[in-house]
């Protein structure tokens, strides 16, 4: 795919999926530390996620809590993505302006978290979307990331049991981004912007596949 060079930098929310009715939602409740509000959470077994607009992540177990926003707690994340199992969320961290964000795993009972996805520096790339396809595999968005960023990028897929990151769905024009994906059980819907060649204005596409399109196995 041309990598695409712009002047307008358009901020990529990760959408929150994965959750059942095991999972207590408890926006209402407020959490301040170290100067940060976080007007979200998540009560998953003995352990409460919480989040915020301020991009932080927050994870409370009995009275110990601990950041997640990679080494340098000033970094932002995105928002935590919790998997259908709820045992595991990922999120991209630094996910912020002129920072290659990787995509990290964190295990809610052994409180622990670990970089998947590194991505690739040469390129200047940056993880952008994340969302689960099952309990052991994620669909990511990886694109251009440095200077004047592109909004989206190609569609990838990481295995957690082979730590296999594969290139499956690659934006098929030169000035096409793939900017999300949308999962149901036997099909994914990749939502597609296509720029003008000034890159002032887009158009939105979207293009459905089964898993067999995509060489993937359900």
């Amino acid at each position: 795919m041309k990598r695409l060079v712009f002047t307008i930098l358009i901020a990529v929310t990760v959408l929150l999926v994965g959750c059942s009715s095991e999972v207590k939602d408890t926006t209402s409740e407020v959490l301040e530390y170290e100067g940060k509000v976080y007007n979200k959470s998540y009560q998953v077994a003995a352990s409460t996620i919480y989040y915020s607009d301020e991009r932080s992540i927050l994870v409370k177990r009995a009275e110990e809590l601990t950041l997640l926003n990679d080494i340098n707690k000033d970094e932002f994340a995105s928002y935590p993505v919790l998997a259908p199992d709820q045992k595991k969320f990922a999120y991209i961290s630094p996910f912020e302006f002129e920072l290659k964000g990787d995509v990290y795993l964190y295990d809610i009972e052994n409180e622990t978290s670990n970089k998947i996805i590194k991505v690739g520096v040469e390129k200047n790339d940056t993880a952008k979307v994340i969302k689960w396809l099952d309990n052991e595999r994620l669909l990511t968005i990886i694109g251009f990331g440095v200077g004047t960023v592109s909004r989206g990028g190609d569609l990838y897929l990481y295995d957690l049991k082979t730590e296999q990151l594969s290139l499956i769905k690659e934006a098929e024009k030169p000035y096409e981004e793939i900017v999300d994906v949308h999962i149901n059980e036997k099909e994914i819907t990749v939502d597609i912007i296509e720029w003008d060649d000034q890159f002032m204005e887009f158009i939105d596409k979207q293009t459905t596949f089964n898993y067999e399109d995509l060489m993937i196995n359900s």
